[in-house]
């Protein structure tokens, strides 16, 4: 039966049960804000012709579920559900016109106009859907009855007649507006949204809908079509939705506009493309892109976008991040479970075999569960899975349908999302894809040898095109000719400090009128502008009435995008003022609302409006709204705030909160660390440590800090450094067992003797076994320490400075041959009293081991060759004779380019490549051309079969340097030696199959044999 009538929506029944609601008028039930906002602007209100949407609600069932129950007992079950429905019509700002026991009506548009009705409306939908949701499944725990609602939506238009002081409107609905959004929720299933093409037309992308077909309408002689509302869309924004909402009129860039044209036709021909687009700020980059998107070029594909911000170079991912969570639609007030269930539902639904892609996915989103394998990789090994899910993901959907993504302000990108963005632009040529970027001309650009790479130059406005948007800002009043002259100037062109400039006129009132037609109002020699646009907008901000100027103050501590829960949190504001405050800091064009669901968010015109907003606040009081900012953060995300350590440090460091600076620092540190950004990890730990000075009591977190920096300095190979950290951290630390556990890391230098030549060695750790760990001098010190960090706390380790580098003498001669190096080894041994030692070798470190086995069979109880050549003087490799050209030549850091690559092709390794070559740059050329060249005397393969000692021999699979066919022929040919393949890995598994070396290390170690969960290979 009907509760409202079709054509006007009264009423038509009396509530099955007194729901006693104290009274009906609309004042008793609006927030004091709407109220003030409709009553203050009711006399313009009225008679005007009003775009809405009508928002039918009602709970389904209610005569069953009241059925002889206690009046007071159905007042407490459908209160708090009519409340639920009107919270969420006010939340998005409509008026809960008409409310029954067991339902309300509702309007968006009027007698308060939005421009996006329909999208409120939807929203508000969606809103109620979910907490009434929650509320009914209590009721069902409770009650054991069930509690859903059904709502409906049409959009058209309405006449407001008269506005009482209470709040009741006399309307009259045109056409079928009120009778359509009716039948919509009368039709509707328990649980769903229901809307009619009106609506859908307006809020196309911004939820995501099903068809039902042509459905038959009580009351219309042909069907029409219906939809329901299933949930939010991709399209979050108005920026994005409706190019250009309160922005002048887009002049020029014909040219550029073309070009993007081009490429994107190209990317649709599945021949991708990067777009990258350069100029100085402010000269319409982000406008040019956003023009574009919104063109109907870009229909039928798929648009993500991204932006990086001034602050995030030290946050790993974080453009990426925001990317993903634009792609799975995931809103910060979701779950961890949540955020699992739309990942993998959508990845799956995409492909099954993106399944490997989820977890990655899910530990870059901060909702991987803590327990999960994947933490135990590696930094460098999860990263490179990271990087290669996230390619595979965006390139299938690519598949699926052509993909627009645009990465905005690459000059503040961290290096793991330029990482991101490099190994997608390797995958582009044959995808439909198109890669739109944009950035400062500081920024290094790195794409220029791609042949599908455009470099697009976006220049400042030429005269004629900057007329052009004069006269749109200005108008075209005679007066006004000297100032435009002006104005370009002093702007030079720049769009932006054209619109800033005619803003700071107008506020001044020097100008009259309204936008594109002013008058002049003082002689041009009164006008004072501004010679920068920073000390522009510091005027502009001072102009403000004081509580507007606190409220924006506020909002810029919060950052350059203010979430309104946050800014509530902070200003500490009654709504009502609060919302009056933003309204009217939007209309003059400091912020935007840039977001309505599930929670509005405003973002600041421009970033130098956000930094003098911010230093324009007094030292107290910047300090005190950091440290609500922290604790608001804290509170929004206590399930995920490794996600949100980096934004967390810098408030509570501001905030002079010094404890909780610390701990969310190392958290960063940590975190980065993880991720393999070693010098941002770096940064964190040592301000961490900077600020633990500051305060007493934080001698756990300095420990914990030092710690850190020890072996962040191990893993970049300054052992002087990592070892003045441990020291630290020993002095610092009165708990005898982390004591041990500090000095295990420690790398404790001695030296051996031969022939007169002192050969440095370190000991680590303790324990019944020794492990000498032997690499060739010519790579970096630091390859074993992700191992060696690991193991020392179980086994006794030794690491060795070969002969010429770190602080071993140097080589007598230029020719230093295996049999002499196997000889330092064997000194280091007999220095150390180690007793037979389990040898672990990589590359020709392996070599030195196995002559030394045959050699002094007593000294060595078992071996671990890692990346082993049998036999360097005749196996052939492509890259050999190129490197030793160039080495000859003087053109050693090409050669330690080549190098680089060879030993580190793995996803991901860009970072260990780097250290790889500055290690080899500070070698010199003699002892690398030592060797790089093969010699018939330094082969092994003749000493394999004579090995007596337990062997285990590992290899990478995709090994560059040393083909794994060799590691094979050296297991082959070690009596009883076993052979462990890392699948997919190149010359140095230590980093990139770190937990997997150490496992199969240490059970060979105790046991002679691989661990049971895998085998040798066949």
């Amino acid at each position: 039966m009907d509760r409202f009538c079709g054509g006007c929506g009264q009423a038509l029944l009396p509530s099955p049960t007194p729901v006693d609601l104290r009274t009906n008028a609309p004042q008793s039930y609006t927030p004091r804000h709407l109220a003030e906002k409709i009553l203050t602007s009711r006399s313009a209100l009225e008679g005007e012709r009003k775009q809405v949407t009508v928002l039918f609600a009602d709970l389904k069932g209610s005569m069953e579920l009241l059925a002889d129950r206690d009046p007071e007992e159905a007042r407490q079950l459908l209160d708090p559900v009519l409340q639920r429905m009107m919270e969420a019509v006010h939340r998005y700002e409509g008026t809960v016109n008409q409310v029954m026991g067991d339902g309300i009506m509702a309007l968006f548009g009027a007698p308060i106009a939005h421009e996006d009705h329909a999208v409120r409306a939807c929203y508000a939908a969606l809103r109620m859907q979910e907490t009434v949701g929650r509320y009914g499944d209590e009721v069902q725990r409770s009650h054991g009855v069930p509690v859903q609602i059904r709502v409906g939506l049409n959009s058209g238009e309405v006449v407001v007649r008269s506005i009482d002081s209470d709040l009741h409107m006399d309307y009259s609905a045109i056409g079928q507006t009120t009778h359509l959004a009716a039948r919509m929720e009368q039709m509707a299933r328990p649980g769903s949204v229901l809307a009619t093409a009106e609506t859908l037309k307006l809020v196309e992308g911004y939820v995501q809908v099903k068809s039902l077909g042509p459905v038959p309408v009580r009351g219309l002689q042909a069907p029409i079509e219906v939809y329901e509302i299933i949930g939010a869309g991709l399209v979050r924004s108005r920026l994005q939705a409706a190019a250009a909402r309160g922005l002048t009129r887009f002049v020029g860039r014909d040219a550029e506009m073309e070009q993007l044209r081009r490429a994107l036709e190209q990317a649709g021909e599945s021949r991708g493309q990067v777009v990258a687009v350069v100029g100085e700020p402010g000269i319409g980059k982000s406008r040019l892109f956003l023009e574009f998107i919104h063109s109907h070029r870009t229909q039928g594909w798929l648009i993500l976008e991204s932006n990086s911000v001034s602050y995030g170079k030290a946050t790993s991912y974080l453009p990426v991040i925001d990317l993903l969570k634009g792609y799975f639609q995931i809103e910060d007030r979701d779950t961890t479970q949540r955020i699992r269930e739309k990942v993998t539902g959508k990845v799956l639904t995409l492909d099954e075999q993106l399944r490997d892609s989820i977890t990655p996915i899910l530990f870059l989103l901060g909702a991987l569960p803590e327990d999960d394998p994947f933490r135990a990789l590696t930094p460098l090994h999860r990263r490179g899975h990271v990087l290669e899910a996230l390619k595979q993901l965006l390139l299938r959907e690519s598949r699926r349908q052509p993909l627009l993504l645009v990465c905005e302000d690459l000059h503040w990108t961290d290096s793991e999302s330029q990482a991101v963005l490099d190994i997608l632009v390797e995958g582009l040529p044959t995808s439909r894809v198109l890669l739109l970027t944009n950035y400062r001309p500081e920024y290094d650009d790195r794409w220029t040898a791609k042949t599908y790479y455009t470099r697009l130059r976006v220049d400042p406005l030429p005269p004629q095109e900057a007329d052009e948007l004069l006269a749109a800002l200005l108008g075209d009043d005679p007066s006004l000719a000297p100032l435009k002259e002006l104005l370009k100037e002093r702007t030079g062109g720049n769009p932006f400090f054209l619109e800033e400039l005619v803003r700071t006129l107008v506020e001044t009132r020097a100008l009259r009128g309204q936008r594109g037609a002013y008058r002049l109002e003082r002689a041009l020699h009164a006008l004072q502008i501004p010679a920068t646009v920073q000390a522009l907008l510091a005027a502009r901000i001072d102009r403000l009435p004081p509580k507007e100027k606190q409220l924006l103050q506020s909002a810029a501590v919060i950052g350059t995008d203010v979430p309104l829960p946050l800014l509530q949190a902070v200003a500490e504001l009654p709504e009502d003022e609060l919302r009056r405050g933003l309204a009217h800091l939007q209309g003059a064009e400091f912020l935007y609302e840039t977001r309505l669901f599930p929670d509005p968010e405003y973002t600041f015109k421009h970033v130098l409006t956000h930094g003098v907003a911010y230093e324009s606040l007094l030292h107290e009081r910047r300090r005190m709204l950091h440290r609500r900012v922290g604790e608001a953060i804290e509170a929004r995300y206590a399930d995920r705030l490794s996600e949100v350590s980096e934004a967390l440090a810098s408030h509570f460091e501001r905030g002079e909160a010094w404890a909780k600076a610390v701990r969310y620092h190392l958290r960063a540190a940590e975190k980065a660390k993880e991720h393999y950004t070693y010098q941002s990890a770096m940064r964190f730990c040592m301000h961490a440590l900077e600020l633990a000075a500051k305060a007493h009591g934080l001698d756990e977190e300095r420990v914990r800090g030092l710690v850190l920096l020890g072996d962040l300095w191990s893993l970049m190979g300054d052992i002087e450094q990592a070892n003045q950290s441990y020291e630290q951290a020993l002095e610092a630390s009165a708990d005898t067992i982390v004591q041990r556990w500090i000095s295990n890391k420690r790398h404790c230098q001695h030296t051996a003797i031969r022939d007169g030549a002192r050969i440095a060695f370190y000991e680590h750790g303790s324990g019944d076994v020794t492990l000498v760990f032997v690499q060739p001098g010519a790579y970096p010190r630091a390859n074993f320490q992700p191992v060696l960090e690991r193991l020392c706390q179980e086994f006794r380790i030794i690491t060795i400075d070969q002969r010429g580098t770190g602080a071993s003498d140097p080589r007598p001669r230029p020719s230093y041959m295996l049999a002499e190096e196997a000889e330092d080894v064997r000194a280091v041994i007999e220095a150390s009293w180690a007793g037979p030692v389990v040898g672990v070798g990589l590359s020709a470190g392996a070599g030195m081991l196995v002559t030394l086995s045959a050699a002094y069979p007593s000294l060595v109880q078992k071996l671990v060759l890692v990346g082993t050549s049998p036999a360097r003087s005749v196996s052939r490799v492509d890259w050999r004779d190129e490197v030793i050209e160039l080495l000859r030549r003087g053109h050693k850091e090409r050669a330690a380019q080549i190098l680089a690559a060879i030993n580190y092709p793995e996803p991901g390794t860009g970072e260990l490549a780097e250290q790889y070559v500055r290690w080899v740059l500070s070698l010199s050329t003699d002892f690398l051309l030592n060797f790089q060249t093969p010699r018939p005397e330094d082969d092994i393969a003749p000493l394999l079969p004579h090995i007596q000692v337990p062997t285990l021999v590992m290899h990478g699979t995709a090994d560059r340097r040393v083909p794994f066919e060799q590691g094979r022929y050296t297991a082959e040919h070690i009596p009883g030696a076993q052979l462990y393949a890392f699948e997919g890995k190149g010359h140095h598994p230590m980093f990139t199959a770190t937990s997997k070396v150490c496992e199969v290390l240490r059970c060979f170690v105790r046991s002679g044999a691989l661990p049971k969960t895998v085998g040798p290979v066949s």
